[in-house]
């Protein structure tokens, strides 16, 4: 009895859903035939639009919606709709991202005195995978590894692997966020470093030809014993603004600010982390990086730029000096960058740059210059 009233059910659920399925085809036909008689009525093509998107029928709505933006720009709901509908469209994608390369340091160490020189060995590999996961939405995952062997001292060969996860979310028709949460670990001084939890959130829009992201983190790190930081929070807000055709054709400059504050314990000590944003201590950071490049021929680009931070340390012990200090560090580095492109293939680009590092501190110890050549060949694919 129990069998025969749940089949009965079931039939009738699928009764009503064919009568459902008909019934929105039915008005569907009927919508479009008046959109025939007006076809810059706004309200009818928005109709269709969303009767053909709850039915999956994503072209014929992405069309509807597009003459609606075409006949009524203003409309309030127009564009968020395509962009929920291009966002359905766009095909799920994997891409990675490689360099490899050499790079030639005068002070590695950077410290005051008794410089020794270095050069390295660089590796680094970059991946994101993006699909999407229903309604509109995407998923982003992205995931990074990377090293640095010194040939002579071999102490400062270091390692980073991180991951991070989570959706992709339209706030507007032209920006979107990014919120995840992942963590990453790295190897330092032949033994573990530290180990991290981390939790961002990025803001990224594209307009007229430019690309602009902010974006907001904090993280737990975790440092292995032996090293002279302990564990604490961190936190750091980061922008990045592309200008197209600013100085002319075939020209971009980029403008990257941030804000960095560090409640990690420990002594008021940073060890050589070239590529580590974050380094250990407890501290206010303030800086920028300013880049103009130029697009001399297919082949060829050259650009320059300067980065400028000052690094406000907490007072506290100084490992080297033996005293507690107020420590104030400002970092100047002027750098110069050629770019061949197409090295063997349409994908790969030959980055060859200099920069310069003046680090100016408070704690005459803790002044520094350093010299640095890098070549890289990076991939896409």
């Amino acid at each position: 009895m129990r069998v025969r009233r749940l089949f009965s059910f079931a039939a009738l659920g699928f009764v009503l859903s064919l009568l459902a399925t008909t019934a929105n085809a039915d008005e569907l036909r009927r919508l479009y035939a008046q959109i025939l008689r007006d076809p810059t009525n706004s309200e009818l093509n928005f109709r269709y639009a969303e009767l053909a998107e709850q039915r999956g029928e994503i072209r014929k709505a992405l069309s509807a919606y597009e003459r609606v933006a075409q006949n009524d720009p203003n409309h309030p709901r127009v564009m968020m709709a395509l962009q929920r509908i291009r966002r359905m469209l766009q095909p799920d994608i994997t891409q990675f991202y490689t360099q490899f390369g050499f790079a030639y340091e005068t002070n590695p160490r950077r410290v005051a005195a008794n410089e020794r020189d270095d050069g390295t060995f660089i590796a680094r590999l970059s991946m994101k995978d993006e699909r999407g996961v229903g309604n509109g939405m995407r998923w982003r995952t992205v995931g990074q590894l990377s090293g640095d062997i010194y040939f002579d001292q071999g102490d400062l060969s270091y390692g980073h692997a991180g991951l991070y996860t989570g959706p992709l979310i339209d706030i507007t028709p032209t920006i979107a966020m990014h919120a995840a949460v992942g963590g990453s670990g790295a190897y330092f001084d032949h033994r573990m470093f530290y180990k991290e939890a981390l939790a961002s959130v990025v803001f990224e829009s594209f307009l007229e030809g430019a690309f602009h992201t902010v974006r907001l983190r904090a993280g737990y790190r975790d440092y292995n014993g032996g090293f002279a930081s302990t564990d604490g929070m961190y936190a750091d807000i980061v922008g990045r603004f592309s200008f197209a055709d600013w100085l002319g054709p075939n020209t971009t400059v980029s403008f990257s600010p941030w804000y960095r504050w560090s409640d990690i314990g420990g002594l008021s000590f940073s060890v050589l982390v070239p590529q580590e944003q974050i380094q250990p201590g407890r501290y206010n950071e303030y800086g920028a990086r300013i880049d103009a490049y130029k697009r001399l021929l297919d082949w060829l680009s050259f650009g320059v730029g300067i980065s400028a931070s000052q690094r406000d340390y907490e007072p506290g012990f100084d490992v080297v000096t033996l005293l507690n200090v107020n420590r104030r560090d400002v970092l100047i580095s002027p750098h110069a960058t050629v770019i061949f492109h197409k090295v063997a293939g349409e994908q790969n680009d030959l980055r060859v740059q200099y920069r310069y590092e003046n680090n100016d501190s408070t704690v005459a110890v803790r002044d520094y210059e350093n010299h640095i050549a890098t070549m890289l060949l990076i991939s896409r694919f």
